[in-house]
């Protein structure tokens, strides 16, 4: 069953970060299926942070790829880049629907 990443960030500075993360993702099935900056709300169901910098959804075939994906060596160093560099939530999802 796909699953998905939501990475909701707040802060610029993240390129060092973003140029690192996709061979890093390709080695573990995970790809970028959108990331960009939040343009507008549609409805009131939603409050994201008033400074939300940017939002990216990552697509893996399933929840275990994300772990094997988040507690791998290879990804330590991104992670740390990561964490110093923005405030961030990540959230997984499953497609329940097979969308």
């Amino acid at each position: 069953m796909a699953t998905y990443v939501v990475v909701h960030k707040d802060k610029a500075g993240l390129q060092r970060y973003l140029a690192a993360l996709p061979p890093i993702l390709a080695e573990f099935g995970g790809e970028f299926i959108m990331r960009g900056n939040p343009v507008k709300k549609l409805m009131d169901i939603w409050e994201p942070q008033k400074d939300l910098y940017a939002l990216g959804v990552i697509r893996f075939e399933n929840a275990e790829q994300i772990k094997r994906w988040f507690n791998a060596d290879q990804y330590q160093d991104a992670k740390a880049l990561f964490k110093q560099s923005a405030d961030v939530t990540l959230v997984i999802f499953e497609d329940l629907y097979g969308l």
